[in-house]
């Protein structure tokens, strides 16, 4: 299967339930789920794969007024117009190893596309802990190059590349453990001499999408996507 991402910017769109605000033009993020025989079929046209990607799929709102939600998957509200969030086990849906997704815009040109990840430091176990007020890692952003088929290809990370990091000081590292997590976690790492060892590890915790375009008053617009992959315990 592929995951195909496709965002809508100043659409109308419609509520999904009552207990939703009133429809407004907003910027609508849909994700659908492909069959990749399907979309890799040549007779398969372009306006056949643009209704398919809308057919049926969940819609993420960058809402006018600081609100985010979606139609069926109860999501974590965040209070910024120009940033949604998702992640593979709210909605599960991976954006990442090489994923699709497409990006059409009826109020901006001359779209760019630019990923970039962050990683955190962190404790493996049955129940892992994240350090995410600590020290992180941000990537340079890559700008991504639509296909022939207007689709672009999410890059691939290496096992390298989810271990980077600044340089730590071990002791502080500990004291983090200890204050964010607790004396359980501190003692799986109160042993260690470097960054990653044993327990302590680094993960690639979030992978963002800007999405950049000119309105039509000629000036810059950015969306942000913000994915988390599934650390699962970060095995």
């Amino acid at each position: 299967m592929k995951t195909i991402l496709y965002l809508c910017l100043a659409v109308t769109i419609t509520a999904c339930n009552s207990a939703q605000p009133a429809a407004k033009e907003t910027d609508t993020l849909t994700v659908e789920t492909m069959d990749s025989a399907s979309t890799d079929d040549d007779d398969f046209d372009a306006s056949a794969k643009q209704a398919a990607y809308v057919t049926g799929a969940h819609k993420i709102h960058f809402a006018d007024r600081s609100l985010v939600f979606s139609c069926d998957i109860e999501m974590d509200i965040r209070e910024n117009k120009d940033t949604i969030f998702l992640s593979t086990k709210e909605y599960g849906v991976s954006m990442e190893n090489g994923d699709e997704f497409m990006v059409a815009s009826d109020s901006l040109e001359d779209l760019i596309v630019a990923q970039s990840y962050e990683t955190v430091a962190g404790v493996a176990g049955k129940e892992p802990c994240l350090l995410e007020g600590w020290k992180v890692y941000q990537s340079e952003e890559q700008t991504l190059i639509p296909d022939e088929r207007d689709a672009y290809t999410l890059k691939t990370y290496t096992e390298d590349e989810h271990k980077l990091f600044p340089d730590v000081n071990i002791d502080e590292l500990k004291n983090e453990v200890l204050t964010g997590c607790g004396q359980e976690y501190y003692d799986l790492v109160k042993d260690i001499k470097t960054l990653p060892e044993g327990a302590a590890v680094v993960v690639l915790h979030k992978i963002y999408l800007r999405i950049t375009g000119i309105n039509k008053a000629g000036n810059a617009v950015s969306k942000i996507v913000v994915y988390y992959p599934d650390l699962e315990g970060f095995d």
